[in-house]
């Protein structure tokens, strides 16, 4: 029974994708007093100032996947957009993509600090990651104000295949009549249970 719930296992969890909440640090030009959805966000830039932040993700992450839309522009702006720049200096650390056209957002205006976005589908941005060893820290910066937040990062798992492939071969056999599956001396019936 042992063997069939770990082929089952190992069958289920083979290269499935565990999520962990991202960090956000703040960098220059950037507040982390901002929520956004009731969940910590960062602000980046001002008015005047360009600025940045970065997102930390752990070991072995392999995508990313965080929210980011630009301030509402100002009257002498007129942007419909608002590019983001993304980058690392982790060695060995690739990136699928190194920029986003991000949507403005109406309600990120004035000094207010708590925002609801109800659509935040549309302001989902995905990475894909590779070489990521020990962590890895994404710079994003743009030239004008932004706001990250809801980031998170996956890493897929081989762990349970390799468990089952370092397991003993179960020998089946009859006794008195009824199946019995002999593995590792221990003798089980045809629903697992033991034989004594």
């Amino acid at each position: 029974m042992k063997k069939i719930f770990s082929l089952f296992a190992a069958v289920l969890f083979a290269g499935s994708m565990f999520a962990a909440d991202a960090t956000l640090v703040k960098g220059t030009n950037a507040f982390d007093d901002v929520k956004v959805n009731d969940g910590k966000a960062i602000k980046v830039g001002t008015s005047k100032n360009a600025g940045d932040m970065s997102i930390k993700v752990g070991a072995g992450a392999t995508s990313l996947v965080f929210h980011a839309a630009g301030w509402k522009p100002t009257k002498s702006e007129q942007a419909t957009s608002t590019t983001i720049l993304l980058s690392t200096e982790d060695a060995g650390v690739n990136l699928s993509k190194a920029s986003f056209d991000i949507d403005n957002e109406d309600k990120f205006t004035g000094s207010d600090t708590e925002f609801t976005i109800s659509n935040e589908k549309k302001y989902e941005l995905h990475v894909t990651l590779t070489g990521v060893k020990d962590g890895a820290t994404i710079k994003i910066t743009a030239d004008r104000r932004f706001v990250v937040w809801g980031a998170t990062y996956d890493t897929s798992s081989t762990e349970a295949i390799d468990n089952t492939a370092a397991e003993v071969k179960a020998v089946k056999t009859f006794e008195n009549g009824q199946l019995v599956i002999i593995k590792n001396g221990v003798k089980y019936n045809a629903t697992g249970t033991v034989v004594k």
